[in-house]
């Protein structure tokens, strides 16, 4: 049997890491002089932060609450937390939900 001598990496060739050249990923470079970009409306995600940054009382009252407004923040929190949860009666699951959201926004 051939013995190999592997502390000799002369005839080795190493993968490249990351794109290779040529590739059709290539990020585009902004174009210069032409109309200036629309606003970009803003996604699901940005409108619900903004709806819980202007309704901060309602995360500090532990009054009743509705259900439009549950859902909203149910649907932040799976989308943050990248989970399945569905809006129910638990008011214990609805407390721990508008508390990780209360801690990650106004915390």
């Amino acid at each position: 049997m051939e013995e190999k001598n592997y502390h000799n990496h002369k005839g080795v060739k190493m993968r490249k890491v990351g794109r290779p050249k040529g590739s059709k990923n290539k990020p585009k470079e902004p174009e210069t002089g032409g109309p200036t970009p629309t606003p970009v409306e803003q996604t699901e995600q940005e409108q619900l932060e903004e709806w819980v940054k202007n309704n901060r009382e309602w995360f500090f009252n532990y009054g009743k609450k509705d259900r439009k407004d549950l859902e909203k923040v149910y649907r932040l929190y799976n989308i943050i937390f990248n989970s399945n949860r569905r809006l129910g009666s638990c008011g214990g699951c609805h407390l721990n939900i508008i508390k990780e959201i209360t801690k990650k926004y106004h915390g």
